[in-house]
């Protein structure tokens, strides 16, 4: 895209630039887990990764096993006292 209007950028300087979101995004999610007010959830998942030229050092250790994660506010005015529950649910 950036070629089209003729700007040119190094791949340093793209680096640079998503570490910097990497770490803006890594400090929002670790504020947002410290207010209490979220909620996580978790997903397992197997995702099968065969090469395109087998060996036989490693013909059978295609398949991965992953989870993922998704953490997300909790919003529309919970609040800390509304997640106090824990001797109503035992």
């Amino acid at each position: 895209m950036l070629a089209c209007i003729r700007v040119s950028i190094s791949t340093e300087t793209i680096n640079g630039a998503i570490r910097s979101l990497s770490a803006e995004s890594q400090n929002h999610l670790r504020t947002l887990g410290q207010s209490l007010l979220t909620s996580y959830a978790y997903d397992n998942f197997n995702v099968d990764l065969k090469p395109h030229v087998p060996t036989v050092e490693k013909s059978h250790d295609s398949l991965k096993h992953l989870t993922s994660r998704l953490i997300f506010p909790l919003k529309h005015g919970v609040t800390t006292k509304d997640l106090m529950c824990l001797q109503e649910l035992w």
